[in-house]
């Protein structure tokens, strides 16, 4: 109850009986009456006599006619003091104009906790809001026609006009009746009271903490940097500006990084068509289309279905080079000698499920081989029975991939510049060993005599 004004009291006609309380709510929207028991239990509270001090009082609206005289009766049997409200106005019901009110699902800025130590990972607190085409955004709240209130004392109390935030919807939303939806797939913006939903997904400084691990279906670009330790993952193509430092960068399309892309440790780049950087070090990066690499590829593990091109002074040093269709440099490997493996005419996709059908395989075979030791009960030969079927699919994906590893037996690698001693090169299942340095050098695959041979090139220049 809010607070109260002057209490009023209603004593029986004899000093020994029964005594009332009443306190009326300032705004007097509300009564309270307390009942204390007299000294002399047989002299009883009449329900009339109540209500005829509630008259008195001057409350006429809102009485709990009920609730009063099953208390008193309770009170006349029990004797023992009794609190409740006894009179409740009407509170007025404010006049609300035709609105949009925001999905809260998609409007919030609520941080998401871990549920079991209560700690917040902030890398994963995005700062955006991605939305599938369809989803309901805003809705059109029609108006609310106003209602004057009344107080326990018959006064009316005026309706008040509520104001609310008005809202505008911007590019890529659609009225359907009612309700505002997302036109397309994308991410919220809301400024000025304005949302959209925009199909592009611009950082305009670096990807850290300000803005949490990004995951969004539509092409992402970068102004700065994406920082040490986080992820972007893209549904078509990627650009940053700076640096990609990150621990995790994906896309379904194309991949431009104006500057370099250093990796940490597990460090890993997927991209779904070409892909093009200054440089690439201590990364390990999976490309589906062209690689291109201005300066250099310095140790990382680099897997690329199609070419991998330099630029006029590009070197590759360190690390494991996988190109499905050749590879141009101009330095290939350095005066020291670090240990350098370069792979071609390779689907390295395929000789990755080949290897790992193989472990299956040779794992799988060691438990048959050991269950066909055993005694031979109904629960060992269905298990034997089992075990055989996966041997026996992992023999025929085997084969398969066996003849799907090899793209192109054409691939050449060419270093337009200088291929250093103690470079491995293999050119399908063909491998060999650079021993001394070689200036402007290609090699290629001679499969009449099953080896590696090298020839002079003339032009210098990248193809």
């Amino acid at each position: 109850m809010e607070s109260q004004s002057d209490i009023l009291y209603y004593l029986t006609q004899n000093p020994q009986g029964p005594k009332a309380e009443l306190l009326i709510a300032l705004d007097e929207l509300s009564a309270e009456l307390k009942l204390y028991p007299g000294k002399i239990k047989t002299i009883v509270l009449d329900p009339a006599e109540i209500f005829d001090f509630l008259t008195k009082s001057g409350i006429v609206f809102g009485i709990h006619d009920d609730t009063i005289s099953n208390a008193i009766l309770e009170f006349n049997l029990n004797h023992k003091p009794i609190t409740l409200i006894i009179a409740e106005g009407q509170k007025p019901i404010p006049a609300i104009a035709e609105h949009i009110e925001l999905n809260s699902d998609f409007f919030s800025t609520k941080r998401n906790a871990d549920q079991l130590t209560g700690s917040i990972d902030w890398k994963e607190q995005k700062s955006y809001t991605i939305v599938e085409k369809g989803s309901v955004l805003a809705r059109i709240i029609p108006e609310v026609t106003g209602v004057n209130g009344k107080t326990i004392t018959g006064k009316e109390i005026p309706f008040p006009v509520q104001s609310m935030p008005i809202y505008k919807s911007g590019k890529n939303i659609v009225l359907d009746g009612k309700e505002y939806k997302a036109a397309v797939t994308g991410k919220i913006t809301f400024a000025n009271n304005c949302f959209d939903v925009e199909e592009v997904f611009i950082v305009k400084g670096d990807v850290d903490y300000h803005t949490g691990n990004i995951i969004f279906p539509g092409d992402v670009f970068v102004e700065g940097n994406i920082c040490e330790g986080f992820t972007v993952q893209s549904g078509k193509s990627i650009v940053v500006k700076g640096n990609i430092d990150a621990q995790y960068v994906s896309c379904a399309g194309n991949l431009v990084c104006d500057q370099g892309i250093i990796g940490h440790g597990e460090s890993y780049c997927k991209v779904g068509g070409n892909c093009s950087a200054k440089f690439i070090e201590h990364m390990n990066i999976a490309v589906r289309g062209t690689l291109k690499v201005e300066s250099a590829i310095l140790a990382s593990k680099v897997y690329c279905l199609d070419k991998i091109l330099m630029g006029d002074h590009g070197k590759i040093v360190g690390g494991e080079i996988w190109s499905g269709k050749g590879i141009i440099c101009a330095f290939l490997g350095n005066k020291i000698g670090t240990p350098t493996s370069i792979i071609a005419g390779i689907n390295f996709i395929n000789d990755q499920k080949l290897k790992l059908a193989t472990s299956n395989l040779q794992k799988y075979s060691l438990e048959l081989q050991y269950l066909k030791k055993q005694e031979q009960t109904k629960a060992t030969m269905e298990k034997i029975q089992k075990l055989q079927a996966i041997v026996d699919r992992y023999l025929l994906i085997i084969t398969k991939l066996a003849d799907m590893i090899d793209i192109s037996d054409t691939a050449e690698i060419i270093a337009t510049q200088i291929a250093y001693g103690g470079v491995t090169i293999r050119i399908c299942r063909i491998e060999s060993l650079i021993e001394k340095e070689i200036k402007t050098v290609s090699f290629y695959l001679d499969k009449a005599k099953g080896s590696i041979q090298s020839k002079q090139i003339k032009s210098t220049r990248i193809q």
